[in-house]
């Protein structure tokens, strides 16, 4: 017996029709990363809410840190401290790096600290003008930390003049001011709401590197002083990308996830 005849019998007996399948995307609410917006009952949806508050604490601690490390050594006048933790950070002979990379560790912290406020669902539905007031903001920090961060590389050069860190550096930069160009233009100038939700959230992804790019290098060097091992070149090499390239993957898995997931809900 054919499925098809299987099916037509269990109507006539009066069989419900069999429940269409759940993909492994629905049933775990993947593709609704992106999407609060809309369903009420995606606004609650477990994975969302854990993905938002996971990244909101992870973004407030390290531009708390940021701000206590950075910042304040730089409010009173000992930026030479700087070097405690990135030795060759502060250069007393080139002022004017100093000035770029104290501008980039202020919009810095604005990027850590505004962009968790423009994933919260609520903010967005109640304070719209809000949203777009601190997203102005938030473009604004990223334009000026990719700008200050990628002239430093290419004017004075990383400590190690390490090709691949300065490669890979240098790349993240024009990624930053590329996704922060492409989500103003989409949300000011096509008024595609969708490409600007996926450039922000594109744009969030590269900013949050920064926080992993801390996170791997600190577990590597933990791993070479304090067990037998003696390092690897090319995993070492490969952290300078490894920091933002997956996060762009994961955005853009996700993203398409969401598009196939909305073209089957349409079909039904």
């Amino acid at each position: 017996m054919t499925v098809s005849t299987k099916k037509k019998l269990k109507l006539r007996l009066g069989y419900p029709p069999s429940p269409a399948p759940i993909h492994f995307h629905q049933k775990y609410n993947l593709v609704h990363v992106f999407d609060h917006d809309g369903d009420p009952k995606k606004q609650t949806d477990s994975s969302s809410f854990t993905l938002t508050t996971s990244v909101w604490i992870a973004s407030i601690l390290f531009a708390i840190f940021t701000g206590a490390h950075y910042t304040r050594q730089t409010l009173i006048g000992q930026i030479d401290k700087w070097n405690a933790t990135d030795p060759g950070l502060y250069r007393p002979q080139n002022p004017a790096a100093n000035g770029l990379m104290i501008m980039h560790f202020i919009a810095g912290v604005v990027l850590m600290t505004a962009g968790p406020i423009q994933l919260i669902p609520s903010f967005r539905r109640k304070f719209l003008d809000g949203h777009r007031f601190i997203g102005r903001i938030y473009i604004a920090a990223a334009l000026v930390a990719s700008i200050c961060a990628t002239l430093f590389v290419f004017i004075y050069g990383t400590l190690r003049g390490d090709r691949y860190e300065d490669s890979g550096k240098v790349l993240f930069g024009a990624l930053v001011y590329s996704c922060a160009c492409q989500s103003y233009w989409h949300a000011a100038i096509t008024k595609r709401i969708g490409e600007h939700k996926l450039w922000s959230w594109r744009l969030f992804s590269l900013v949050f590197g920064a926080l992993l790019y801390r996170l791997y290098m600190t577990v590597y060097f933990a791993f070479v002083m304090y067990t037998s091992w003696e390092g690897n070149d090319s995993l070492y090499e490969s952290l300078y990308f490894l920091f933002y390239v997956p996060n762009l993957v994961v955005v853009e898995v996700l993203w398409r996830m969401q598009q196939r997931n909305n073209e089957f809900m349409n079909a039904l």
